[in-house]
């Protein structure tokens, strides 16, 4: 609040115009003097017109507050009835046309019409305080020019006045509405009585309603009452659609006339049930009527078809041995027993209606009429199973007669057939033969034929069975002659296919002579497609070619002789002769290609040799390049010496430009390759050979290049971040070369304000320019990072990266923590030097914050709310004793947690200016002891930081609402007092875990060194030993001895 800052500042005030003062009696008599002056008084009188206007505002305070008070306890005691009052009137809806509805309806007017009453019990008093209120509260705003919340609170005024007079305007609106309904009730309840009485008449009709099934004039009877009752619910039907277009013609959004709706929905079911069920009885009586009258008219139509039926059995003509009569007959036959059977359903339907209405049949008469009709039935079923069996006996007949027919023709058909391919397979001429194998599969086929015959007797036996047996049931010689017929086809066929027989056995025989011979030249020949790509095979092969031209015009003489033999078969059968030259032109035509292919493979065979010399030459030289690559790929070298990295990759560029080179060699021994396969047949293994080489080198070449590339890559990345890393380390040692003896010139800190700020600006121009090389020792770090990662298994890159950075890493330090030690002393000189100027600013700036706080508050509202938090920030009655109470609070605060701040802060600022943890054992165990006293100084500040926070809670508990300064100060110490800490804990940490590393590489060097020391001594330089035998013996022992352990 405001107050709380007049109160905190008065003290701050006094002290600053204390200060002043003493300021002024001291200082010369000067401008300087004369303006401090002005400024204090202008600050005391600044200081007045605040607490003046403080108090303004109090009396305006005083005056509305306790209107506004009774005007919210009036607002309170209004409200809450009206809002459960509107929440039972927002529970009411339509008014529903029903007489229990009603009932509530009128519960809730006589409700309303207690609650609106003027006497005491009910709430027009409250009501009416409330509007005496809200007068006054308005009045004394006017008066006292409060303006604010004035308008908000007469809007709110006439709200609540008009919820009220709707309530009311509700009540006097659901009464009319009430009494209307009350009448619609009467009026509806009045209409729909009687039509439900009608309704349960035509129900009690309908369920009292009998018929026995058997009385054809009863029936009838009751079907006309049954109509008659429907016409009657069609009439209830009617008035109940006129009574429910009158209820929804009623217009009237206040009553809800859905409880008569649903009477008259409900009465219009029952109806249309009614309807459905007087539909389903009409409908049956209608067929159990009809079904009777029928039934002896059926009977009389059944019984004369079955005279009929007799009557066409007997005309039926005998079995004939012909198919197509037999099948005329068996149509018949089937005809007449669908006809019977068609018959069987009316018979059957005749059954089920007699027992349908023998179970219906009620009264004694109709009882006794039913074994008559019984025996009529019966009697006609007797007749109709008679019938059918007679023509069931009919049908098997002819099915047997059918049947034995089927085997007859099944017999004959088989052994017509087999003739039928016989005669085919012997009558057609010679087929061209033009090896053994296929000669004697010909052969085959004609003695298969014969064997087919022979197999066919025991069909041609059962033919004559057949033929024998149909005879005898249709007395026809017909199929006797029939059977002979085909048994001497039989014959002439089976003669005529054993003279083929003996003709193929000599034809083949002398085929056999020459097509042999033929198929293995043929094979020798086509052999040579799969020629091994090697030169003794190409030799070997050469012979062959030569050894076949030999056998060619050897059996030069055999061809002549086969072709005399062709002519002596062609005398002795001259059908043949078209089947016989063609197949001795066609053995004369292989002899002709396998003469005509040996040059062109002689040719292929010195293709093939030239081809392979050459592929074997340049598949020589690229394999010698890439083992040359394959070696380059193996070879290492140190990973920092520039120079010779350098020299590499001049190798690796100068070998790829090599093999850049070889590729178009490369591709002309792949085209050689393809036309070496081209040559030889795509089965030959040497195809798969020399495609598999000539992919395995083409990988091998792309293999080696690729690694050569990438290892190219990799040293051109290397080199650089090497350069880099290099070139910074020299910049760094040449800065640190240069900056220490400047350091060394810098003069001693003076206690002249004008020579600390020359002296400031030169440390911050050296900080600056220490920044600009951590930047270069960043880089540096960054390339020594890329050099580890990317060599991590050479633990050589990784010590000297890490060595020369830790160097320079350390003096950077060393030379940014002397620069920031002196530019602190500089800057703690400079502000003792405006400290008493920043004082009087510092109250100055606070003091226009007051003053801006006070002139932006917002003028004394109507509104209760904020009387009461304008009320709390000024109560003047209260404000001398809290200052009186206060003060002595404050003054104690501020004199404990002063000078503990400063100690904190000065804590703060000396853990930030600590040098790094050393590496060293000594120093690291001084570091270690030095923060092991900042923690125990801590430790001795805890009961004064407690001290600090009993006090700020003290300060809290006298004047909750003035805390905020207090607060904010506790929670600034709290979090720096953690921080110290926190930061003084990862110290000691750290300095103890550097310690111990210390000492162990403390003793892990001690054994290194002995053998270094060892070595410098054992190890003699050449030139002292000169000629001497003795001790070059010894030398060599040393060393032989010292190198192992090296």
């Amino acid at each position: 609040g405001v107050f709380l800052q007049i109160v905190i500042h008065e003290v701050i005030f006094n002290d600053v115009i204390e200060r002043v003062k003493e300021h002024l009696q001291q200082a010369d008599p000067g401008p300087q003097r004369d303006k401090l002056s002005d400024s204090l008084s202008d600050l005391e009188t600044r200081w007045k017109d605040v607490l003046h206007r403080a108090s303004e505002r109090n009396d305006q305070l005083e005056e509305v507050v306790p209107l506004a008070q009774r005007y919210m306890e009036a607002v309170a005691a209004f409200l809450p009835p009206i809002d459960e009052m509107e929440d039972i009137i927002a529970e009411y809806g339509e008014v529903l046309c029903e007489r229990h509805a009603l009932g509530k309806e009128q519960a809730l007017l006589k409700f309303l019409q207690q609650f609106l009453q003027e006497d005491i019990e009910g709430y027009r008093p409250v009501h009416k305080t409330l509007v005496d209120s809200a007068d006054d509260l308005t009045e004394a705003c006017h008066l006292n020019g409060v303006t604010e919340g004035v308008p908000k609170i007469e809007e709110d005024v006439q709200f609540m006045v008009e919820r009220w007079n709707k309530i009311n305007k509700f009540y006097k609106n659901r009464r009319q509405q009430v009494e209307l309904a009350d009448e619609k009730v009467k009026k509806y309840r009045g209409l729909l009585l009687p039509l439900d009485t009608r309704v349960k008449k035509a129900e009690k009709s309908l369920e009292e309603s009998e018929y026995e099934g058997i009385d054809v004039e009863a029936g009838k009877k009751e079907l006309d009452t049954m109509k008659a009752l429907q016409a009657e619910v069609k009439s209830l039907e009617s008035e109940i659609q006129d009574v429910g277009q009158e209820v929804n013609k009623e217009d009237s959004d206040a009553i809800n006339y859905m409880p008569v709706k649903q009477r008259v929905k409900g009465l219009g079911s029952r109806c249309a049930s009614l309807r459905r069920q007087l539909s389903d009885r009409v409908t049956w009586l209608e067929r159990v009527v009809k079904e009777i009258v029928t039934l002896v008219t059926v009977t009389e139509e059944i019984v004369e078809y079955l005279s009929m039926a007799y009557e066409k059995m007997e005309q039926l003509e005998p079995i004939h041995h012909d198919a197509g009569v037999i099948k005329q007959q068996m149509d018949e036959v089937e005809l007449l027993q669908d006809e019977v059977q068609a018959c069987k359903p009316d018979l059957q339907a005749i059954s089920d209606t007699f027992r349908t209405h023998e179970g219906v049949c009620k009264d004694a008469d109709a009882r006794n009429d039913l074994p008559l009709i019984e025996d009529e039935v019966q009697s006609m079923t007797d007749q109709y199973e008679a019938l059918r069996r007679d023509v069931g006996r009919q049908l098997d007949r002819v099915a047997e007669v059918q049947e034995e027919l089927a085997g007859y023709q099944e017999a004959l058909l088989a052994v017509e057939e087999t003739m039928r391919e016989v005669e085919e397979v012997v009558a057609v001429e010679y087929v061209l033969v033009l090896d053994v194998q296929q000669a004697h599969e010909e052969l085959s086929k004609v003695k298969k034929c014969v064997a087919v015959l022979d197999s066919r007797k025991p069909t041609l036996h059962t033919l004559k069975q057949h033929g024998k047996v149909l005879a005898e049931k249709t007395g026809s010689p017909d199929v006797l002659d029939k059977v002979e017929e085909a048994e001497q086809k039989y014959d002439r066929l089976a003669s005529k296919g054993h003279d083929r027989v003996i003709f193929m056995d000599k034809y083949t025989a002398a085929v056999r002579e020459i097509v042999p011979w033929l198929m293995v030249a043929e094979k020798k020949l086509s052999s040579i497609n799969s020629v091994p790509c090697n030169k003794t095979s190409l030799e070997f092969f050469e012979e062959c070619l030569r050894d076949i031209e030999h056998d060619v015009e050897e059996h030069d003489a055999t061809r002549r002789t086969l072709n005399d033999i062709a002519r002596s078969l062609i005398e002795l059968n001259p059908s043949d002769k078209d089947a016989v030259s063609q197949e001795i032109r066609s053995i004369n035509n292989r002899l002709n290609a396998l003469t005509e292919a040996l040059p062109a493979k002689n040719k292929q065979i010195e293709k093939m040799k030239e081809l392979l010399a050459n592929y074997q030459e340049n598949l020589i030289s690229i394999e010698e390049l890439i083992v040359e690559g394959v070696v380059l790929c193996a070879f290492s070298t140190p990973l920092m010496d520039m120079e010779k990295l350098s020299e590499e990759l001049e190798l690796i560029t100068a070998i790829l430009v090599t093999f850049s080179e070889q590729e178009p060699v490369l591709e002309e021994i792949v085209d050689v390759a393809q036309q070496l396969i081209a040559l030889l047949d795509r089965t030959s293994p040497d195809v798969t050979v020399i495609e598999r080489r000539v992919e395995k080198m083409f990988a091998r070449f792309s293999g080696v290049r690729g690694r050569l590339d990438n290892r190219k890559n990799q040293l051109g990345k290397h080199l650089e971040h090497l350069r880099r890393f290099q070139e910074c380390n020299e910049e760094l040692q040449t800065w640190f070369t240069a900056i220490i003896p400047v350091m060394e010139s810098l003069a001693p800190v003076s206690t002249e304000p004008d020579n600390v700020r020359v002296q400031l600006l030169e440390v911050e121009e050296l900080i600056d320019a220490t920044q600009l090389k951590r930047q270069v020792l960043t880089t540096s770090q960054q390339a020594g990072e890329w050099l580890m990662e990317f060599n991590k298994e050479d633990e050589s890159v990784t010590v000297e990266v890490v060595s020369t950075v830790s160097r320079a890493q350390v003096k950077m330090d060393r030379i940014l923590n002397t620069l920031d030690a002196r530019r602190d002393r500089l800057q703690t000189l400079i502000l003792e030097c405006q400290d008493i100027k920043v004082s009087l600013t510092d109250f100055e700036n606070d003091m226009a914050g007051i003053e801006e706080e006070l002139a932006g508050m917002r003028p004394v509202s109507a509104v209760h709310d904020t009387l009461k938090e304008q009320e709390r920030e000024f109560k003047s009655e209260d404000r001398e004793k809290e200052l009186a109470k206060h003060s002595p609070v404050l003054h104690r605060y501020y004199g404990t947690v002063d000078p503990f701040t400063s100690w904190l802060t000065g804590l703060d600022k000396k853990l930030g200016n600590q040098e790094p943890v050393s590496c060293n054992s000594r120093t690291v165990e001084r570091q270690l002891e030095q923060v092991r006293d900042l923690q125990q100084q801590v430790e001795e500040h805890g009961s004064q930081y407690d001290s600090v926070k009993e006090l700020a809670a003290n300060v809290i508990s006298n004047a909750p609402d003035d805390v905020y300064v207090v607060e904010a100060q506790v929670q600034y110490l709290n979090k720096l007092w953690e921080s110290v800490r926190l930061r003084l804990s990862d110290r000691v940490r750290q300095s103890a875990e550097v310690k111990d590393l210390a000492e162990e590489y403390k003793e892990a060097i001690l054994p290194v060194n002995e053998l270094f020391t060892r070595a410098e001594d054992g190890l003699v330089p050449m030139e002292m030993v000169g000629c001497d035998v003795d001790r070059a013996k010894q030398a060599i022992a040393t060393t032989k001895v010292l190198s192992p352990e090296l």
